[in-house]
């Protein structure tokens, strides 16, 4: 199975400059980059590779995860041992394949932050065949409704095909910037379902992104870095 790249942007304030490094990493589907201070896991989740311009102009890299059976699928995320730090960023790329029906089906995706939603609500495919899905369904910003031209604004790509994808570039989305967090451990989940296989409809993923913004550079963190830019480096080849 080849490897899944995540880009993981370490936002690191010194005084009133602020350093920011940004790694590609390659890890496996149940592999831990460094012991005690980044681990991943993955569940029902495939790598696809898709390098059409579409796709591209979208902002996937050509390799990218999808759900694979129908149910729930996710993917987390665990730090430990953080320096101190007030908030942190997220961002990843997702898209909307096939015959997604968040209103008809209830197959929808959601972020949580340690447990809490940051976001939720379901992406459709408009009208195709004779059936109709709203773009975005039941978006919720921390459990309230917000408007969904939010989430509509930040399409990066369309790609036709029967039932067509939508790319949506989740960078863009405002309530993934400065989200208060203090704690010295980070877990971020992100998790989709859908009542379909992916002959019939999936959600992907790819460029996630994690940020925790320090309120001063952490010696220990830059020397984590260190090993974990070497692998990046080593596995990029």
């Amino acid at each position: 199975m080849k490897l899944f790249r995540i880009v993981l942007t370490f936002c690191l304030s010194i005084f009133a400059t602020t350093l920011q490094a940004s790694l590609i990493n390659a890890i496996d589907a149940d592999g831990t980059l460094v012991s005690n201070v980044f681990s991943s896991s993955f569940s029902n989740l495939v790598e696809t590779t898709d390098s059409s311009t579409a796709y591209q102009t979208g902002g996937f890299s050509g390799s990218y995860l999808r759900t694979d059976a129908s149910g729930t699928s996710s993917m987390t995320f665990v730090f430990q041992n953080l320096a101190a730090h007030s908030s942190i960023n997220l961002g990843f790329i997702i898209a909307r394949i096939g015959s997604v029906d968040p209103s008809r089906d209830d197959d929808v995706f959601s972020v949580t932050v340690d447990g809490v939603e940051v976001i939720s609500g379901g992406l459709g495919f408009g009208n195709a065949n004779g059936f109709s899905e709203p773009l975005v369904h039941d978006y919720k910003e921390y459990g309230v409704t917000a408007n969904s031209s939010i989430v509509t604004a930040t399409q990066s790509a369309y790609v036709s095909s029967t039932w067509g994808t939508h790319i949506y570039d989740f960078n863009d989305l405002d309530v993934f910037s400065g989200i208060s967090h203090t704690s010295d451990t980070l877990t971020v989940t992100i998790s989709a379902s859908t009542n379909q296989g992916y002959s019939n409809e999936a959600y992907g993923f790819d460029n996630v992104s994690i940020g925790i913004n320090y309120v001063s550079a952490p010696a220990g963190l830059l020397v984590a870095l260190v090993p974990m830019l070497i692998l990046c480096l080593r596995r990029g080849k």
